[in-house]
């Protein structure tokens, strides 16, 4: 249901990687992880995921104490990079 005519996000993953992508492949299917977090704002699979990779340097989940983020809310991560790094939320 859409607050006041704004679609919430849910709550997120991130990850700071080399090499593939490991949140996304472009034109597949989501993952499980992706599905939960996009269906129940449940992120601890994509999370968990995400510590197997060997190209992910730094990874965490971001969200508000009060559920979905609606406009005007914020969410905090802090990451640290290098060059070549990339980052994806």
């Amino acid at each position: 249901m859409r607050a006041g005519g704004a679609v919430p996000l849910s709550p997120g993953a991130w990850a700071v990687f080399s090499g593939n992508d490991p949140l996304f492949t472009i034109g597949q299917l989501a993952d499980e992880g992706t599905e939960l977090i996009a269906e129940d704002g449940a992120t601890s699979v994509k999370d968990a995921a995400l510590n197997s990779l060997s190209d992910v340097k730094m990874h965490g989940v971001f969200q508000t104490t009060a559920g979905p983020l609606l406009p005007g809310d914020e969410a905090t991560f802090n990451f640290t990079a290098s060059q070549g790094d990339r980052l994806q939320f």
